[in-house]
């Protein structure tokens, strides 16, 4: 019985999530699934996709297309990489860069308002 409760409040939690993320990043033409890779990107430019894809925990499959998708709104670059030419490098383009502080705030802003009911003792 209190899986069942905890595992719908967990749902709830995730679709708010969905609607908050859509509507907050329909300007920039991109979803919640892109802002889970520029995230990671903005502290590890250059990272590999395979790494990127363990550090989101999502398959490759899922991040092909997420990717895909940011190259062709001009957010990143897929490069080959150099020493591996199997694997692929991710890096942010200007454009990318320069979205930082503004995906930024939209990330926080979803993290104070779910945080805004809980005392100090309780968010730790």
């Amino acid at each position: 019985m209190y899986e069942e409760f905890v595992g719908k409040h967990i749902s709830y939690l995730h679709r708010y999530a969905r609607r908050y993320y859509d509507r907050e990043l329909e300007p920039y033409g991109i979803g919640g699934a892109q802002l889970q890779i520029l995230m990671p990107l903005y502290k590890m430019d250059g990272i590999s996709q395979e790494l990127l894809a363990q550090t989101i925990k999502v398959d490759k499959t899922t991040i092909a297309r997420s990717i895909k998708k940011l190259v062709d709104k001009g957010y990143i670059l897929r490069q080959t990489d150099e020493k591996d030419r199997r694997s692929y490098r991710i890096f942010l383009t200007e454009k990318g860069k320069t979205t930082e502080h503004e995906m930024m705030e939209i990330f926080n802003r979803w993290e104070n308002n779910l945080l805004s009911k809980f005392d100090n003792d309780q968010r730790e």
